[in-house]
């Protein structure tokens, strides 16, 4: 289930040394050591000086400063690493929100890639947890998911925990009042697609047992890329195409790369499998 590290400790460490601890893991960013991180960074979040002092820092080259930061006002990029990135979110209780658009409360969703988290400052955003398996979605809209409920969690300050990629559902709630978290994100991505969910029937004594598919926020999409990739001279581009197109559990993915490599090669180009599934979808909430 989604982990969660209760750390009763004092000590602060500077934002180099959590950032070294990170790129000492390599490609194993939030695979080995895990337990290790999480402490480095409740660490991390005794230090009550770092964040200020960064996003001074930041603001000092707007340039500089709108280059790491395209996405939205409430997230700032600290640190971008060749395996992982940190960064900051900002939370906003109800009365203080501009646009709901911004923050992605009481959505339930998931992410293509693993996500460590601490609560650096105020109550934090409370959340409903639940999992599901990501190999047996098919992974079009309207499709019924098996899931199942992980009860739900505070980030509160100090509080650290593991969103698993393609794994985990989360649901955020409005927290009471200003809040930040840090979040330690691994680049390593899987291949495959980010959900936005419906949960049938949740209520906070009868949790969910099934979600319906909403959205698909993302997925990658091969077909440029490698077509780039080749014409700049990348080795093997078609290769490496099929060596995912034969390997990912993902349908949807073995399809998005099916048709790349086809498209770079010439090839056969299959359809989708799963265009008449909504009309074989009939479960009922």
């Amino acid at each position: 289930m989604a982990l969660t590290w209760e750390f009763d400790c004092d000590d602060a460490i500077d934002f180099a040394d959590a950032i070294g601890h990170f790129d000492a893991l390599g490609t194993q960013v939030l695979e080995r050591d895990l337990d290790h991180s999480a402490h480095v960074l409740r660490r991390l979040c005794n230090n009550r000086r770092f964040l200020v002092e960064a996003l001074h820092a930041q603001l000092q080259d707007m340039p500089t400063f709108e280059r790491l930061n395209p996405y939205t006002p409430q997230v700032f990029m600290l640190h971008v690493g060749a395996h992982y990135a940190v960064r900051a979110a900002i939370w906003m209780p109800p009365a203080q929100r501009r646009s709901d658009g911004i923050f992605v409360y009481e959505q339930a969703h998931d992410h293509n890639f693993d996500l460590l988290t601490v609560g650096y400052l105020g109550p934090g955003y409370r959340t409903a947890l639940f999992e599901y398996d990501h190999a047996s979605t098919a992974g079009f809209v309207g499709e019924t998911v098996p899931v199942r409920a992980l009860g739900q969690q505070q980030l509160a300050q100090g509080r650290v925990m593991l969103y698993r990629g393609s794994r985990d559902i989360h649901v955020q709630f409005p927290c009471d009042d200003f809040s930040i978290s840090l979040n330690v994100l691994s680049a390593k991505a899987r291949p495959n697609r980010q959900f936005e969910f419906e949960l049938a029937g949740d209520t906070p004594t009868t949790p969910a047992t099934r979600a319906r598919i909403r959205r698909v926020l993302s997925g990658p999409q091969p077909a440029m890329s490698s077509r780039l990739a080749d014409a700049l001279g990348v080795p093997a581009v078609p290769a490496r195409l099929q060596y995912v197109a034969d390997g990912a559990a993902d349908s949807a993915i073995r399809l998005a790369f099916a048709k790349a490599l086809a498209s770079l090669t010439g090839g056969p180009n299959r359809e989708p499998p799963h265009d008449d599934a909504r009309a074989i979808d009939t479960d009922t909430w």
